[in-house]
């Protein structure tokens, strides 16, 4: 994917090789389903790409981890296995989540609805009954994957409030979370009221 979250992400590791010997960057190309993991130190830069997110776990297990700084999850094929993965390497750890849209509310990350209007954060009542008449092809190719795994579960319900409480725990254990506008904010806060 590209945009804004993309050239913020390139901004953030220029200013951690400042801060940290090396930095490294895990990004999913949704193109080849696979990971790219970017090993920046102070002159070098180097790539390994990995097929499965239990591959990037054993890698990431293999280093230490002073720091996190979680930027974007929107094309990543497994969003609950990723949370878990990060709950599990940012315990303990500096972390910083920075929201550049709504993945982390809802896999409908403009929070446009079936309808095709600003859905205004309703009940999660209604965003079951949203996302189970919502068009496929309308949904965005790189969450179709996670929006399939919610709309096919027996319990859209359910699995929305799974899909929150990870992200709760995420913004529990962090140490910053960095929003955009105020509006951002305001959103943000109505997910999840007591970050």
């Amino acid at each position: 994917l590209g945009g804004g979250s993309n050239i913020y992400r390139n901004e953030i590791i220029k200013k951690f090789k400042n801060y940290y010997d090396n930095v490294i960057c895990i990004l999913y190309d949704f193109g080849k389903k696979s990971y790219l993991i970017r090993l920046y130190s102070k002159y070098n830069i180097e790539e390994k790409i990995l097929k499965t997110l239990k591959e990037v776990e054993n890698f990431i297990e293999t280093i230490e981890i002073e720091s996190v700084f979680l930027n974007n999850l929107v094309n990543y094929s497994d969003f609950f296995y990723m949370l878990e993965l990060v709950k599990k390497i940012g315990k303990n750890k500096k972390i910083t989540v920075a929201i550049h849209d709504y993945y982390l509310i809802c896999p409908i990350y403009t929070l446009i609805n079936y309808k095709g209007t600003y859905c205004n954060i309703p009940p999660v009542e209604e965003c079951s009954n949203c996302i189970k008449n919502y068009r496929l092809e309308n949904v965005p190719l790189e969450v179709l994957n996670i929006f399939k795994i919610i709309r096919l579960s027996n319990n859209i319900k359910e699995k929305i409030l799974l899909y929150r409480s990870l992200v709760q725990e995420i913004f529990n254990f962090s140490n910053e979370i960095l929003v955009f506008s105020q509006s951002s904010k305001n959103i943000l806060t109505k997910v999840y009221s007591n970050i």
